[in-house]
């Protein structure tokens, strides 16, 4: 992942002898052209002629150099590509190994919210019966003097217009 193992592309300098091929071909056809016509018009050998094939030597050079820098820079990115494709997999990978926890850990926060709604049914069954003889009392009272029992009146002033 971190890419010490990078290299080119096995068939990078197949590509790059097929490529400078081509270029070198294009060359010796625009040599065998510039001799031609250097010959023809008694040019040969002049320095006309050599300024020609010097132009040719240097396209031939400038093709090279950008045939190789563009397959150079074509196989790093893909290259990178594949270095970062191996990193996402393997945080995928990492992310997959703590999935069962992860769904571990949910069950076990279901199993303790169930266990808290057994708790709280079994305080409110508590409360019913602790309180069962006093509100069974308040109800008879209720029903033998007419008027609920227990209950309060709270006055409270204004403060006399203040």
């Amino acid at each position: 992942m971190a890419g010490d193992y990078l290299t080119n592309n096995p068939n990078f300098n197949a590509v790059m002898d097929t490529a400078g091929a081509a270029a070198t071909k294009q060359y010796n056809n625009a040599m065998q052209g510039t001799n031609s016509q250097a010959s023809m018009s008694g040019r040969y050998g002049s320095d006309a002629h050599q300024r020609m094939a010097s132009d040719n030597s240097s396209n031939l050079a400038t093709s090279l150099a950008n045939t190789a820098g563009q397959y150079a820079y074509t196989n790093f990115a893909n290259e990178r590509q594949n270095q970062q494709n191996v990193a996402n997999q393997a945080q995928n990978f990492a992310s997959n190994n703590y999935y069962d926890a992860g769904q571990l850990a949910q069950a076990g926060n279901a199993q303790a919210g169930f266990n808290q709604a057994q708790l709280d049914a079994d305080i409110s069954r508590y409360d019913y019966n602790a309180n069962a003889q006093a509100n069974a009392l308040n109800n008879y009272t209720s029903a033998v003097w007419g008027a609920p029992g227990g209950s309060q009146t709270t006055t409270t002033s204004s403060g006399g217009g203040k």
